[in-house]
């Protein structure tokens, strides 16, 4: 059985030129690389992008851009969603940490380049304290159950016809009556 995500991270992103933008998060204290990326195949390209999240307490979102030279990014939208609803992440919040030049940030979007020359240019956006809890039942695992319970009755109904052969009180061809031992009224 194929397991379900507990949440989803969305984004949409713009780029003026070919590359890549990686997505990294820190959930539980570890800093994790999911291998998420959105490539750009050309100038002036956009995309949406959705990705699973897992169960957990989400601190960092870690954005890595890629793009040739004088390439900017622009990310919008981005949200997590979970079974305790939709939340927006403010792009007021991010900040540069290495090789990564932020033209701007406001509540909505955040227009990122590489600095020139840069082979590990990356950003994010910390103090997030995003909880994405387990869902607790999602119509693929109710049907897995549905179908097991029924499997079991059925399993328990032909088990139990199966033995009514062997029973005392189911002796006898079928619609046939069976005869009582009767005492007879003189004794």
């Amino acid at each position: 059985m194929r397991k379900e995500p507990s949440g989803l991270l969305v984004l949409d992103a713009h780029s003026t030129q070919p590359g890549i933008l990686k997505v990294l998060y820190t959930k539980d204290g570890v800093l994790t690389d999911p291998g998420w990326a959105l490539n750009f195949p050309k100038a002036d390209t956009s995309q949406s992008a959705s990705f699973p999240l897992r169960a957990g307490r989400y601190e960092l979102i870690g954005i890595k851009s890629l793009i040739e030279g004088g390439g900017r990014v622009t990310i919008s939208n981005l949200k997590i969603i979970s079974g305790s609803g939709v939340h927006s992440i403010s792009a007021g919040n991010f900040v540069t940490i290495n090789q990564l030049d932020k033209i701007s940030s406001q509540d909505g979007e955040i227009v990122i380049a590489p600095s020139k020359g840069a082979n590990d240019p990356f950003g994010a956006i910390p103090n997030l304290h995003e909880i994405v809890s387990k869902m607790p039942f999602s119509l693929t695992s109710m049907l897995w159950i549905a179908s097991g319970k029924l499997g079991l009755i059925v399993i328990f109904v032909a088990l139990m016809y199966r033995l009514s052969g062997n029973l005392p009180f189911a002796r006898g061809e079928p619609n046939e009556l069976r005869q009582e031992n009767q005492a007879s009224p003189n004794g």
